[in-house]
């Protein structure tokens, strides 16, 4: 008998710190995520800025062209990009040219700019196809293959995307998650 009651109390003051310790670490999680779901709003409200991209020469290199896009903004464009799976998985290095004058480009959004970037450097529909997520703030650009998708299964995000493939409008493609894959528009 004295076991049963032993155990008892040991179980009314173990329970509550567990619970508090597991929702404690819920709350943690929900607070993480409300900040990343700011932190993707505020990329996406830098992407939709008119910027002035008529820098950009037929011979500017890719990793120039990136630059270019990052600092036309102030504070600059959360960005990076992974070379090895470009490089490797696409044949596009740093030094490719991008193919395309930033002329009539003086008056438009960030967003429009790094799309026009990546179709020139990676064309649309080829292995070399490249594409962007926005995930935590940061976009991160690599070839389409490369980059995670998200399926309507994925309740626990908050964004759309569609993607320099147009994904999410008309595709049945995935709407309202995060991370954020191409373009918003």
């Amino acid at each position: 008998m004295k076991r049963k009651a032993r155990a008892t109390v040991t179980l009314r003051i173990i329970t509550p710190v567990i619970l508090a310790a597991c929702l404690s670490g819920c709350a943690a999680t929900k607070s993480y995520y409300e900040e990343s779901v700011k932190r993707n709003t505020a990329t996406q409200k830098q992407l939709d800025q008119v910027v002035d991209l008529s820098g950009l020469k037929e011979e500017t290199a890719f990793e120039k062209a990136v630059d270019i896009l990052r600092n036309s903004i102030d504070p600059p464009l959360n960005i990076v990009v992974m070379w090895n799976d470009i490089s490797e998985n696409a044949f596009i290095e740093k030094e490719r040219l991008i193919g395309i004058s930033g002329r009539g480009l003086s008056n438009v959004s960030l967003r429009t700019g790094l799309k026009l970037v990546l179709r020139a450097v990676g064309g649309v529909g080829d292995l070399s196809e490249l594409d962007y997520i926005i995930d935590d703030g940061l976009v991160t650009i690599a070839t389409k293959d490369s980059l995670p998708t998200y399926t309507d299964d994925d309740t626990d995000y908050d964004a759309d995307f569609d993607g320099l493939g147009g994904y999410g409008d008309g595709a049945g493609g995935p709407k309202n998650i995060t991370p954020i894959q191409g373009d918003q528009n």
